[in-house]
């Protein structure tokens, strides 16, 4: 039908997501020494992140997609606003929502920057060496360990945020920090804010990398071929499994709204 035969191009397309590169020549001597997304080389990983102003059904949306994901073997990368006097962490909005689903997660928070993540913040910001006030130069720089990890040296598989579109590659507010720097390096960024195709995309990817991961010599187009609403063929019967309860809690999550 035309309707499965444009799900199967919009996984395609989706999948083949490159880095964007800018008009303007600008050096970024730390940003750029940081790891590209390997698309044969999953990480499990994945940074949920979004405004503070994100509607309650978005971050019930997103608290039940972080719990599935669990149950796939992602782990999930988010952020927290401060540590409270007894140790615990003080959360909010969608970095919060992400969090309440699941415990396979690590929470990177402001008072964890340091001088290589504060400078890259500012190779990637509009405001560059602008960017000054410890607080939010802090919170900015926070945002790399949640893309590239403690390390800096292990990308996630994709950024899923809820964040207002701008006419750049930069969505509005301090999230768009996280995916402006995804998308410079290639890593797909999914916008659950105006778009019906978000848990598609989250299909696709979770459907490409248990493909790579299980055949990693098998072609992945091939392997994630199909609607994203149904039609799954596997010959692993436990992955085969896993993906019908995905499809499971994404149909609840449709139902929910």
């Amino acid at each position: 039908t035309s309707e499965k035969k444009s799900s199967e191009e919009f996984s395609a397309n989706f999948l083949k997501e490159r880095p964007y590169k800018s008009r303007k020549t600008v050096k970024r001597e730390n940003f750029d020494k940081l790891p590209n997304y390997n698309s044969q080389n999953p990480t499990f990983l994945y940074a949920g992140v979004g405004s503070r102003k994100t509607p309650q059904n978005i971050l019930d949306d997103m608290a039940s997609v972080a719990s599935w994901l669990e149950s796939q073997g992602y782990k999930l990368q988010t952020g927290y606003k401060s540590k409270n006097k007894d140790g615990s962490l003080s959360e909010e909005g969608a970095d919060k929502a992400f969090s309440s689903g699941t415990s396979n997660k690590e929470l990177f928070g402001p008072d964890m920057s340091n001088d290589l993540a504060r400078n890259i913040a500012k190779e990637i910001h509009p405001l560059g060496n602008g960017l000054t006030g410890a607080k939010g130069l802090n919170f900015h720089a926070r945002n790399t360990f949640q893309v590239f990890g403690k390390n800096l040296d292990t990308p996630v598989d994709f950024v899923l945020f809820y964040a207002q579109k701008t006419n750049s590659i930069r969505p509005k507010g301090g999230t768009g920090q996280a995916v402006h720097m995804a998308r410079l390096k290639g890593i797909p960024a999914i916008n659950i804010w105006n778009n019906p195709n978000w848990k598609r995309q989250v299909m696709a990817i979770v459907k490409k990398n248990q493909s790579t991961k299980n055949n990693p010599k098998e072609n992945v187009e091939k392997n994630v071929k199909g609607s994203m609403d149904g039609e799954i063929h596997s010959k692993n019967e436990n992955k085969h499994s896993a993906l019908v309860k995905a499809e499971s809690i994404l149909k609840d999550i449709d139902k929910a709204n």
